[in-house]
């Protein structure tokens, strides 16, 4: 049903389209329009039947006659279409452009003549035959367009076409090239000497009018003013005198004069047919145009279906000139001029060599046909199921060509089909060594050549076993899914090769492990492996899990090297936690990471709070891509205060996520994931823009702006770009170095201070202060503070948290606020939480606090508020 939905609206469109080409014709020279209705005739044809054709041009024919009207001729589009449906019925290979070619000139030709002839036989025998010409040649341009377009053209390929390859035939796109090649530029040649001679004949026709014009003026001039005044009046003597000088020296048959008074009345004209005193004015006369100032052209109305040869013929030029003393009018009207005639002989001299390098092409295309064409299509013929002919040992008949490289082709077809004989009774006997040898090569192909385990193909080929037997076998299959913790530094610290024989020693084991228990064991790739077990109940499953975890309980030695790796595992039951054994693997595989997230815990089995975990992180990352465009992000800001004097010193941009359905989403979740997906960098730039951009919002409304820091990732920390980019949008922002703090975490420093020590140096150079987060979180390095230029430092909130009564705590904290304090460096405690914590750190010298205490983190709304009073 949808199918013919298609279908219809599809014939829809092709009336459509159809109606609006043959209302459309562009004109071309000395009156001549275009149509090209075939393109539209070449589409229907290939898609549709020849009754469904003439079923669909009819329509397009009455429509448009009835609607835009038509010339009498067009109907011969019909007859075209049955002999062009008739010829790819009865060969759909069938050159269209050439049938239509003979058609025209053999009989849509000879038929056009004898009606333009019939029912206008008073015109010019040339320009008839021209129109007869133009016509036949007008239809065969637009079967090759279509045709062209249809074969050749991408967009009506993939419309068209069901084939993925559409194939060429190579004797058609030669015929289509070369009536290209030839048809374009005579046509233009045709198109532009007509458009030069017009404008030629334009010029001689304003010559001839201000001719016109001096003589009558020079002629009126010499009067007296009772004289002037007399012809004004209508006065014969007068008249008479200059309708005489009007036809003895100025007219012929080309032309007319006639003069009127200031009410456009007629006051004397050199054909009768304009009475003396009616009205003569250029605004009355129906379908003129104006050529150039004063200059007209006037084109009768068509006056029937052939219509288009009066009109062009009866078309005539007026010249509009205006005497003064006396006053009066004067119009010269220009009838048929030689242009014409010229413009005729050039298209007729043309379209003659056009008809004559077409016949050429066809008589050259035949000759290939006879010398080439003919023979390949022989060669096809042969070659046509050739390897079963020489499986069946066939006798094969080559026919002799008459050109030399097709014969030597043959040969060659010779030659290899000999040797392929031969080479079809050895394949008999590698036949019989292959199938020895299948065996072994499936082994080679299911076995990890690290290993010399189950691969992955072979797990996924126990699997469907599994899935098939599952309606008549009852046990249970347990999935197991383990890899080695940091496996991937103790191929960067101990080197691949001691990694690949880990590998290896894991695998010895679980090899144990399938002829203990009677499981399987695979390795997918790197250092993760799959065990799969059939057991009765779920207590045998867990049990097998257990065996998996002591895997790795005792140390592997390496080379001498003892190991003490650990691993993480994750386990599903099928069909007890799903129906599918696919999906028994990503649940074991969320599972795994579970229990690698948890670490202390090697064997996770899994369950639903496992998976909507896992679901939450995957629509985490899925959606965090579009919370930019989506405005999903939004800045907050904490202020950071003088622990003595209670005044803010500057502010910390913090991001915040409210997502429409995760809600808010903590930093301590999605900014790991985004760090995991590349996407802090693109995070960060973000951060950059929105702070400075709304630094320099409170500037213009005239707060007083405080430095506002940023964190930044490591990672982009360290990259290039980033100066570049943080420059940029200060510059863009307008705002100042100095309004903007950077913060990065000490653990990033301290683990590559060298190059960290350069970007930051780079950046105090600039005027862009760095403030060392996090500190004491990790194994925080006091010697290397000497060498970065650093003048603030964060300690972490891990510290502050309880200072009051923990002594370590106090201990650590004071020792930091005074190395810190020698060093010209000053300490801002984050994450103070209550009034006990702030009196210690005050007690202890420190010199800015950061927490809940005074100031929890505030939207931009309420931080702006807290700007205002400050300022107040």
């Amino acid at each position: 049903m949808e199918n013919k939905i298609r279908q219809g609206i599809r014939w829809l469109i092709f009336i459509v389209v159809g109606i609006l080409i043959q209302s459309l014709h562009i004109e071309y020279v000395i009156g001549i329009k275009l149509s090209f209705t075939g393109i539209i005739i070449v589409f229907l044809i290939r898609q549709y039947s020849t009754h469904m054709v003439l079923i669909s041009l009819a329509l397009i024919y009455a429509i448009s006659t009835t609607v835009f009207s038509g010339h009498l001729v067009d109907i011969f589009f019909l007859l075209e279409a049955v002999v062009l449906s008739w010829a790819i019925k009865r060969n759909d290979k069938s050159n269209l452009v050439l049938v239509d070619g003979i058609l025209s000139f053999f009989v849509k030709l000879p038929l056009c003549y004898l009606a333009l002839i019939l029912v206008k036989d008073s015109y010019n025998q040339q320009y008839i035959s021209f129109v007869c010409i133009i016509h036949a040649v007008n239809s065969i341009i637009a079967i090759l367009i279509g045709e062209v377009l249809y074969q050749y053209t991408p967009v009506f390929l993939d419309i068209f076409k069901k084939d993925k390859i559409h194939k060429i035939r190579l004797r058609q796109f030669l015929f289509h090239t070369a009536l290209i090649m030839v048809t374009l530029p005579i046509l233009c040649s045709i198109y532009v000497n007509a458009r030069k001679n017009e404008q030629l004949a334009l010029k001689q026709i304003e010559s001839y009018s201000h001719g016109a014009f001096q003589v009558i003026q020079k002629e009126v001039n010499s009067w007296k003013s009772r004289e002037k005044q007399k012809f004004i009046l209508y006065d014969v003597v007068y008249r008479e005198k200059l309708k005489s000088l009007m036809d003895a020296k100025l007219t012929g048959e080309m032309a007319d004069i006639i003069l009127t008074n200031e009410q456009h009345k007629i006051l004397v004209t050199t054909n009768d047919k304009y009475k003396i005193k009616n009205k003569f004015d250029i605004k009355d006369i129906k379908n003129i145009e104006e050529i150039d100032d004063e200059f007209y052209r006037v084109i009768p109305s068509i006056d029937s279906k052939m219509g288009v040869v009066n009109q062009f013929m009866n078309q005539f030029y007026i010249v509009h000139q205006y005497m003064v003393n006396p006053d009066m009018h004067m119009y010269v009207l220009i009838y048929k001029n030689d242009f014409l005639v010229n413009d005729l002989h050039i298209a007729l001299d043309g379209l003659k060599l056009l008809l004559i390098l077409w016949g050429m092409i066809i008589g050259v295309v035949a000759l290939l046909e006879v010398v080439i064409f003919r023979s390949i299509t022989q060669l096809e013929e042969a070659t046509k199921n050739l390897p079963d002919q020489l499986y069946d040992l066939e006798q094969i008949k080559w026919k002799e060509s008459c050109t030399v490289e097709i014969g030597l082709l043959q040969n060659n077809f010779y030659k290899a089909a000999f040797k392929l004989k031969e080479m079809f009774e050895s394949t008999k006997l590698l036949n019989e060594e292959l199938s020895n040898s299948q065996q072994r090569l499936q082994e080679i192909v299911f076995l990890d050549t690290l290993t010399h385990i189950g691969n992955r193909l072979k797990m996924r080929r126990d699997l469907n076993d599994i899935r098939e037997y599952a309606y008549y076998d009852s046990k249970l299959t347990g999935v197991f899914l383990l890899d080695i913790n940091q496996f991937k530094q103790i191929n960067d610290t101990l080197g691949h090769e001691k990694g690949d024989k880990l590998l290896i020693e894991v695998a010895e084991r679980l090899k144990i492990l399938e002829d203990e228990q009677g499981c399987k064991a695979y390795r997918l790739g790197g250092d993760e492996f799959v065990v799969l077990t059939q057991q009765d109940t779920l207590e045998q499953i867990q049990v097998i899990g257990e065996c998996i975890v002591r895997v790795f309980e005792s140390s592997f030695i390496i080379d001498g090297v003892c190991m003490q790796v650990k691993g993480s595992i994750g386990m599903s039951i099928y069909p007890y936690h799903t129906n599918d054994v696919d999906t028994a693997i990503k649940y074991a595989d969320m599972a795994m990471y579970r229990s690698k997230e948890i670490g202390n815990t090697p064997l996770e089995v899994f369950n639903e709070s496992i998976k909507l975990e896992y679901i939450k992180r995957t629509t985490i990352e899925k959606s965090i891509r579009d919370a930019i465009n989506n405005n999903e992000f939004e800045m907050y800001y904490q202020p950071v205060y003088d622990i003595h004097t209670k005044e803010i010193i500057n502010l910390e941009a913090l991001l915040r996520w409210n997502n429409k359905y995760l809600g808010q989403v903590s930093p301590q979740v999605f900014i790991p994931i985004a760090e995991e997906l590349g996407f802090m960098m693109e995070l960060d730039q973000w951060v950059i823009q929105n702070v400075c951009r709304q630094i320099k919002m409170w500037k213009l409304e005239g707060k007083k702006v405080l430095p506002v820091s940023i964190n930044i990732s490591e990672k982009y920390f360290r990259q290039k770009p980033f100066i570049i980019a943080l420059l940029t949008i200060i510059e863009q922002e307008e705002v100042t170095p100095e309004d903007i703090l950077i913060e990065i975490a000490e653990s990033s420093v301290i683990e590559q201070a060298e190059s960290m020590g350069k970007v930051i140096g780079e950046l105090y150079s600039l005027g862009i202060k760095v403030i060392l987060d996090d500190f004491g979180k990790t194994h925080s390095s006091i010697s290397q503070l000497i060498d970065l230029p650093v003048k603030q430092l964060k300690v972490d909130h891990e510290l502050i948290k309880g200072i009051d009564y923990d002594k370590r705590k106090q201990t650590l904290v004071e020792l930091i606020v005074q190395i810190t304090s020698k060093l010209g460096m000053t300490t801002i405690a984050e994450g103070v939480e209550t009034e006990g914590e702030l009196a210690y750190l005050k007690s202890v010298g420190c010199n800015s606090v950061q927490g809940r205490v005074i100031c929890e983190p505030s939207p931009l709304g309420r931080i702006s508020e807290i700007l205002s009073n400050r300022g107040e």
